[in-house]
């Protein structure tokens, strides 16, 4: 029988780029168990009517944060569904040191907010950590 691999005592540090921290933030929040994934958008050109390109967007809204999840809130619904847990949506936008969030990243962000989940910007793990994740 084949053991599985243990899990990293640490988290790797990755350093330099918003990629590279959307990897370390990733890594941290599957450690902790939860449902968490990155949100690539894209855009790209496709033709329209008349041969005249235009944009068209894959992946998700403009705006939407590069980190998107669930993270339990240790609350289980009574009655409903008898013993399901309830989850709390996350949406992080991650930035560089210096980086600074579009007029759209933050309306994504506040819409979050309005509808009840969680969302930040974060700069590192820690930041993740600070917001209670």
């Amino acid at each position: 029988m084949t053991r599985a691999p243990a899990l990293p005592l640490t988290i790797r540090r990755h350093r330099g780029t918003e990629t590279a921290t959307v990897k370390a933030i990733l890594q941290y929040l599957h450690l902790r168990g939860y449902l968490a994934f990155r949100m690539n958008s894209r855009v790209v050109m496709l033709p329209g009517k008349g041969g005249k390109e235009r944009p068209y967007r894959m992946g998700g809204v403009k705006g939407m944060a590069d980190i998107i999840g669930c993270a339990p809130t240790g609350r289980i619904i009574p009655f409903v569904t008898v013993g399901e847990q309830i989850g709390r949506f996350f949406a992080i936008e991650v930035k560089s040191a210096e980086g600074k969030p579009t007029p759209e990243q933050t309306a994504f962000l506040a819409a979050v907010v309005r509808a009840g989940g969680i969302a930040f910007i974060a700069r590192s793990v820690k930041d993740v950590q600070d917001h209670g994740l």
